[in-house]
């Protein structure tokens, strides 16, 4: 009866749950397990194949299943279950409570923590079953109904294969993502595709400070809340001709390596060296946190270089912008995009040919642009930037 179904699964099985019941009307309740804890709690769950990039765009995981609101949900964890634990699984149900009682139907929301780790046990599946029972066959209170008796399947049994062998032309996720970037549109204006960011981030004081009173200083900037940024500025001996912002997937030292202000500086410009997010001392990131706000790490290193811009003005308005590598190339895209009038010159050199070829294992991870099908071609936006150079590496 396709007018009576529902949907389950633990853990990545309960991400699917989520979204799947989300945007799908045809299922009437939902069991995702060991998945909905409310990230207000515990944001540090799940590899990075679990988080849908945008996630915070809509809400807490709460906000997500409410679009289903008011039909029957029941959200089930484990006591000992670390990253997805009962207070946050609580914290959930609570949220939407408040959600569905908008509706009158506070009641069908609930939340049962069980004994152990990180499973679907037979207490939870014996939940689910008098759980469905109850609202798609009308049958029982909701109580758990025992499982029958069930044989495991032998995992070396072959029956069980969906393909058995594999189809010779299989086709994987990568290339699967390769085909959908292939099909994507590309010509994107530059405001849609800061848009699929998340738009510009929130501007706040800069807290500029710079360490010593020689021609090589240590400076710090908040280019956002949270985010406080490093680099290195160097001086000429005069009155700056302009200034010289510059970022390297190496970080900072893969571009001093060992040179003095005046190696740096010998052509009269200031030298502003950034360790960007994702390099130098930053390289330490939880590329889950970009993720949830759908936003690129390179989005995230432009809007830094933007802000340094603003820090530079004190010593001149003449900017120039470079950036080296899959990463650093990208963020001075961004930069130029983000703030158009900013700089005189935007180089970026080792860059990638094209989104597609992130996909490579010898691109780091954190220069994958997500939902990168929304953004236009690399190509496209790189002729948005205002006095851009551009030379592919990759």
């Amino acid at each position: 009866d396709m007018n009576h179904v529902g949907i389950t699964g633990a853990s990545g099985g309960g991400l699917a749950t989520l979204y799947t019941f989300a945007a799908d009307d045809r299922y009437k309740a939902a069991v995702p397990v060991v998945y909905m804890a409310s990230m207000e709690l515990a944001p540090d769950n799940g590899c990075l194949c679990n988080h849908v990039p945008g996630t915070s765009q809509i809400g807490d995981r709460s906000d997500v299943i409410a679009i289903q609101a008011p039909k029957p949900v029941l959200i089930m964890g484990a006591q000992n279950d670390g990253e997805f634990p009962p207070d946050a699984m609580r914290l959930t149900q609570k949220k939407m409570a408040e959600s569905w009682a908008l509706f009158g139907k506070a009641d069908d929301t609930f939340v049962k923590i069980f004994p152990g780790g990180h499973d679907y046990n037979q207490g939870m599946r014996e939940s689910m079953i008098g759980f469905f029972n109850k609202y798609l066959k009308g049958q029982g209170d909701g109580s758990p109904v025992p499982q029958p008796n069930l044989t495991t399947l032998d995992p070396q049994d072959h029956s069980i294969l969906v393909l058995d062998p594999p189809a010779p032309d299989e086709r994987t996720m990568r290339i699967l993502s390769t085909e959908s970037l292939d099909q994507a549109p590309v010509k994107v204006s530059a405001s849609d595709a800061i848009a699929v960011n998340g738009g510009l981030p929130k501007k706040v004081n800069l807290d500029y400070s710079e360490r010593g009173d020689g021609r090589k200083r240590q400076v710090v900037f908040d280019s956002e809340p949270g985010l406080q940024t490093p680099a290195i500025l160097f001086l000429p001996e005069g009155k700056p001709k302009g200034v010289r912002i510059v970022a390297d997937d190496a970080g900072k030292k893969g571009i001093i390596n060992d040179r003095d202000a005046q190696a740096m500086t010998e052509d009269g410009y200031a030298v502003l060296v950034v360790d960007i997010l994702g390099t130098g001392e930053l390289d330490d990131i939880q590329l889950r946190y970009p993720t949830y706000m759908g936003r690129s790490v390179a989005f995230t290193a432009g809007w830094q270089l933007v802000r340094a811009a603003e820090a530079m003005a004190k010593y001149s308005h003449h900017v120039q912008l470079t950036g080296r590598g899959p990463l650093a190339s990208q963020a001075v895209m961004w930069a130029g995009l983000q703030a158009p009038r900013t700089f005189d010159k935007v180089t970026g050199i080792d860059c990638l040919a094209n989104w597609q070829a992130a996909i490579s294992d010898a691109v780091p991870d954190v220069a994958v642009q997500p939902r990168a099908h929304l953004c236009g071609s690399l190509e496209n936006l790189r002729q948005q930037v205002r006095n851009g150079e551009w030379k592919v590496g990759r």
